[in-house]
């Protein structure tokens, strides 16, 4: 009974492991046939908008941030201590060359000036009858020395209340904008002590930068470089560039002059500054989306004809050096020609040798016939 059992327990095990042979075979088979079928069928093409490589004019630049200034600008300060007594402005008001700003109390000097006056009339008519003594040889020499010294004293001393008067009114010496106005009357100023600022209103402006010393010779008197500002690229011309560099920076000061803008461009402000370096060349341009970005290296994928069929396309994998962009094209200077095929939008479907088709303009799909996921790195 037991070498009975034995033997069954063998013979199912037996046909357990064939019937699992069976069914691997049977899958292999299916599998092999999958995998034959696979080869034989034809690659769908991705489909891509097809740009050509072309020239363009190309001139290297750099950027300087620039501040911009008025042509003539002013710090208002009185030059002797006052009280205020009368102000003559608002704060942003436009004023006209020769206004009067600011006065301070005078009081004190204009008695001091009559007083003046006074004596000065006193040495006026001692001359007087000095001088027509002297011609009866009634008086001497030295007297009508004496008596002319007076009158000069006193005419020196009329002068010198009178300027300090003008000293105590402070006068717009152009036209322009006044700043804020931070003073009142029966304020107390002490000597020197600021009061406002006032910027000429002319059409034109100031627009200072800077430059690394090895880049001046770039810029010299009469240069053209461009400020862009408020979304705008304005003409400039460099008016002057500074006689020494500075040696905590080795940089050049420059300054250039162009167009107020309508009075938009506000001294203080900053804006970018383009300036040209070199002549302009011819260089080889493509659009943004041809160009592929990867850790191994910079490529394109260029458009060529199938070597055993003329009517394919396919992509070739082409390494290349580019260097910058202008106006929203790549440009580059090695392993591309003018005028060569390129695939453009959708190119980052694309793989080395595969087969495309030229998509119509707005055609191209994020994910196209045939196309795969963008791998990493491009």
């Amino acid at each position: 009974m037991k070498l009975r059992s034995v033997a069954v327990g063998v013979v199912v095990i037996g046909g357990v492991l064939a019937l699992a042979a069976g069914l691997g075979l049977y899958k292999y088979r299916q599998i092999r046939e999958g995998i034959a079928a696979g080869e034989n069928r034809p690659e769908p093409p991705t489909a891509v908008s097809v740009v050509e490589a072309q020239t363009g004019p190309f001139q290297r630049t750099v950027t300087a941030v620039g501040t911009v200034q008025a042509m003539r600008h002013v710090t208002v300060a009185s030059e002797v201590a006052g009280k205020v007594v009368e102000v003559g402005f608002e704060s942003g008001q436009v004023v006209e060359e020769g206004t009067v700003l600011l006065r301070l109390d005078a009081s004190t000097e204009e008695a001091d000036r009559r007083a003046a006056e006074a004596q000065r009339e006193l040495a006026r008519v001692t001359l007087e009858r000095v001088t027509q003594a002297a011609n009866a040889n009634a008086v001497s020499r030295q007297e009508i020395d004496r008596a002319r010294a007076e009158f000069d004293s006193s005419v020196a001393r009329v002068e010198q209340f009178r300027s300090m008067i003008d000293k105590k009114r402070v006068v717009a010496g152009f036209r322009g904008r006044m700043g804020l106005r931070n003073v009142h009357p029966g304020q107390f100023l002490g000597e020197g002590q600021m009061v406002t600022t006032l910027q000429g209103v002319e059409e034109n402006v100031y627009v200072d930068f800077s430059v690394p010393q090895m880049q001046a010779a770039a810029v010299p008197v009469g240069a053209a470089v461009t400020v862009s500002v408020l979304g705008q690229r304005l003409p400039a011309v460099v008016s002057a560039v500074d006689s020494l560099i500075d040696q905590a920076t080795r940089n050049a000061r420059v300054r250039a002059t162009t167009s107020g803008l309508d009075g938009r461009l506000v001294p203080g402000a900053f804006v970018d500054v383009v300036i040209p370096l070199g002549e302009k060349q011819e260089v080889v341009l493509v659009p943004a989306t041809a160009l592929r970005r990867a850790p191994f290296g910079d490529f394109v994928f260029v458009i060529v004809a199938d070597d055993k069929d003329a009517k394919v396309l396919r992509a070739k994998q082409r390494f290349v050096t580019p260097a910058g962009s202008v106006e929203g094209r790549v440009i580059i200077t090695a392993g591309l020609k003018a005028g060569e095929r390129l695939a453009g939008d959708g190119s980052f479907k694309l793989r080395d040798g595969a087969e495309v088709m030229e998509a119509p303009p707005g055609g191209v799909a994020g994910g196209g016939a045939g196309g795969e996921r963008p791998r990493a790195g491009q």
